[in-house]
């Protein structure tokens, strides 16, 4: 509740604050058509599947409303706050870290911030936090099919919302290889022992 009203604080203020005005003027307003198979151009980039859902929310709601336009960004954060709790479960199973880790990101201004901005940024670090999430249960369950498609969904989403993003994927990827080849990181972490393949 604490996480959802500090994001909620001044979601209705004007449009056109920090960075919004770039990603508002030169690319929500334009044919889905452009904003597709367009990254950059002149003055930057976008984050493309945000605004993809921006364009959408500005043709269901209008172009003057801020709450519409600025709600995909504050449900991918209030949504991002759920992932980290329980991705701090998973990998130490005590109530107490993973409360504190939640408390940690409910009062981070960076992620308050980004949870209030018409950008990309608040689904790219959902999009991030559910691989990693993904990624963890895949290591300990055996619905490979299910966690592995939950993977890659997340992983291609976060790299269509900001292509950077697949440095997080490559790391990821990196540290997925160390843990299933190095016994004592796969114990130390609690992952089970059984042979990979």
């Amino acid at each position: 509740l604490v996480g959802i009203s500090l994001r909620a604080h001044q979601l209705g203020r004007a449009l056109g604050g920090g960075d919004e005005n770039q990603v508002l003027l030169e690319w929500v307003y334009t044919p889905i058509e452009y904003i597709v198979t367009t990254y950059g151009h002149g003055s930057g980039g976008h984050h493309i599947f945000h605004t993809i859902v921006l364009r959408m929310m500005v043709l269901l709601f209008g172009e003057e409303n801020e709450l519409a336009i600025r709600f995909p960004a504050f449900a991918a954060g209030i949504a991002c706050l759920w992932f980290i709790y329980k991705i701090a479960g998973e990998i130490l199973p005590s109530k107490e870290v993973a409360q504190l880790a939640l408390l940690a990101v409910v009062v981070c201004p960076i992620h308050i911030y980004y949870s209030q901005t018409a950008r990309g940024y608040s689904f790219m670090m959902l999009f991030s936090t559910l691989s990693i999430y993904a990624t963890l249960k895949l290591i300990k369950s055996d619905k490979y099919f299910g966690w592995g498609l939950l993977l890659f969904l997340s992983g291609f989403l976060s790299v269509y919302t900001l292509p950077l993003s697949v440095v997080f994927i490559l790391g990821l990827a990196l540290w997925l290889l160390f843990v299933l080849t190095v016994p004592t990181l796969r114990a130390e972490l609690g992952f089970p022992m059984q042979s990979i393949g």
